[in-house]
């Protein structure tokens, strides 16, 4: 069994597997040859998977659409009930594939890359948005278990964004922010380094604001095109032709990037017609999703209590970060603080690898030089070191509380007890609330996440329950609560009834699967596991 502690990125559109030693921090490269695994997974009727470079081509090449099922920006629903429905509602093979499972099969094939590199990708630091919610987090952890990954930790990505920043060349004193805005994702995280350790002290994320938005922005620009042309739309042609406008679409924004105008050709029902695009023209049309930006990075700064003029240095990773109007508008701002990271895209695998690294060796603090002979790379041990020590903190993103009912609205309405951006781990003071009817026989206490921007909005991730209660207990009993939260995001809450000396503590039950329904179809947990994976085009299996 490898002691080795892997660095994973699992990304809305991709992922990316890192581990670190003596030598600086590596990537494992994939089958294919690459350093980026694509979230990506296409099944077949067979019970067989392609996941990564070759699922799009499975999908060209099936004989019959209808024999295959593709999947893409499934991270942005993980741990995410509501979004069970839709795509994932629908049966395929007699399973229903949520993202928890299609996770799975991705993680899968970073474990298979690994292998095939050597070595045994058996336990890893995880990294998640800062924004998740907990259940999103073990929904997360929960397909790496299935995919046979011991999680060591979980880490947001900004943060791990820092650490790769921070353990390399560039590693500064000071006020940062992490502007990570990756495939489906946005996450801006304030970073404190001070007196050789480092913390996240704020941050605000967007879950769905990343590179696929902006290539929305230039599809829809293509249908408008079409349509004054020919009066038709995307919808009006056949899969391929659809699955080709997505690709030239996403194309043409990265193109943009590069040069100031681009031409397209575009194909439906035989009617094809050439598009030229400015990357001004491109720019106003992003005008909205530019707004999110701001409102995202504003706030995180907010939340700080910080201006742009206390921020020492900008950190830009994500490959959206390479969006020239995302640079422009960061500059704007914060002037030659900004930093793009030299691969944006690698950053998060990189910085979970240190992490993992450290926690090999047994959670000792890490002593790291100014430079390293490699760039990009952290020194060896036995390097001449400046004494500067990695304190691993986070803030909480969400406030966590329990539900109380509002007599007034005849509601129930989130109580927060624990509030956003606490520093963890910590420990709530017990706070005091009251039983709303006679003669219960049971409390029930149930825990919530709250959003920081908006109250009403929260997510239930668990219950404390006192039961057995000795009958006749009045309305109005007295009911305390305490929350204990660690560094990964565990949560134990306590219900004490002094009434009666008795007091429960619940380890929550974080991020559990959902049911499949009433359609009798199979759970895929464990068929997620277990399915072949397709990583060769001659259907050799591995």
């Amino acid at each position: 069994m490898s002691d080795r502690v892997y660095g994973i990125d699992l990304g809305t559109s991709f992922s990316a597997l890192a581990y670190a030693d003596r030598g600086g921090v590596h990537m494992v490269p994939t089958a294919e040859g690459e350093v980026l695994t694509p979230s990506l997974v296409c099944l077949d009727r067979r019970g067989r998977a392609c996941v990564g470079a070759a699922a799009p081509l499975a999908r060209e090449l099936a004989e019959d659409p209808a024999d295959v099922r593709f999947f893409d920006f499934f991270k942005r629903d993980i741990g995410v009930e509501r979004e069970l429905r839709g795509r994932y509602a629908e049966p395929f093979g007699g399973l229903r594939w949520d993202p928890v499972c299609l996770s799975t099969l991705v993680l899968r094939k970073l474990r298979a890359d690994a292998r095939a590199a050597g070595d045994a990708l058996e336990r890893a630091v995880i990294t998640h948005p800062h924004h998740f919610f907990v259940p999103q987090k073990n929904a997360t952890r929960r397909a790496a278990e299935l995919a046979g990954v011991d999680v060591a930790m979980t880490l947001s990505e900004p943060l791990a964004a820092a650490l790769d920043h921070g353990y390399g060349r560039n590693g500064v004193e000071g006020r940062i922010m992490v502007f990570d805005l990756g495939g489906g994702t946005l996450d801006v995280s304030l970073v404190e380094v001070a007196d050789g350790r480092l913390r996240v002290i704020g941050g605000q994320g967007d879950p769905r604001l990343g590179g696929k938005d902006f290539d929305d922005v230039v599809h829809r620009i293509f249908q408008d095109a079409m349509q004054q042309s020919h009066s038709l739309g995307w919808e009006d042609g056949d899969a391929e032709e659809r699955r080709v406008w997505r690709q030239r679409a996403r194309a043409a924004k990265e193109d943009l990037q590069r040069k100031p105008r681009v031409r397209v050709h575009l194909t439906i029902q035989g009617c094809t017609l050439r598009v030229e695009l400015g990357r001004r023209t491109f720019e106003e049309a992003c005008y909205a999703l530019q707004n999110r930006i701001a409102d995202t990075t504003e706030g995180a700064l907010r939340v700080a209590g910080l201006r742009w003029a206390d921020l020492h240095q900008v950190v830009m990773v994500g490959g959206s970060s390479r969006l020239k109007l995302v640079q422009s508008w960061l500059q704007e701002r914060a002037g030659d603080k900004v930093s793009l990271s030299d691969r944006p895209d690698l950053a998060v695998a990189r910085g979970a690898a240190v992490l993992g690294r450290e926690l090999a060796r047994g959670g000792a603090p890490i002593a790291l030089e100014d430079d390293a002979d490699e760039p990009g790379a952290t020194p060896p041990d036995d390097a001449e070191t400046t004494g500067i020590t990695l304190d691993i903190t986070s803030q909480l993103p969400r406030g966590v509380g329990v539900l109380t009912f509002d007599r007034a609205r005849n509601a129930q309405r989130p109580h927060p007890i624990v509030p956003a951006e606490t520093p963890l781990p910590t420990t709530s003071a017990p706070q005091s609330f009251r039983t709303t009817r006679d003669g219960a026989s049971r409390i029930q206490v149930e825990v919530v996440e709250i959003d920081p921007v908006d109250p009403e909005l929260w997510v239930k991730i668990g219950d404390c329950v006192i039961d057995d209660l000795p009958t006749g207990l009045p309305r109005g009993t007295r009911v305390e609560v305490s929350l204990s939260l660690d560094l990964g995001g565990g949560l134990d809450v306590t219900a004490r009834c002094p009434l009666v000396q008795r007091a429960v503590t619940a380890r929550l039950s974080l991020g559990a699967m959902p049911t499949t329904g009433d359609g009798g179809d199979a759970p895929c947990d464990v068929r997620a596991a277990e399915i072949p994976l397709v990583v060769d085009e001659d259907g050799v299996s591995r």
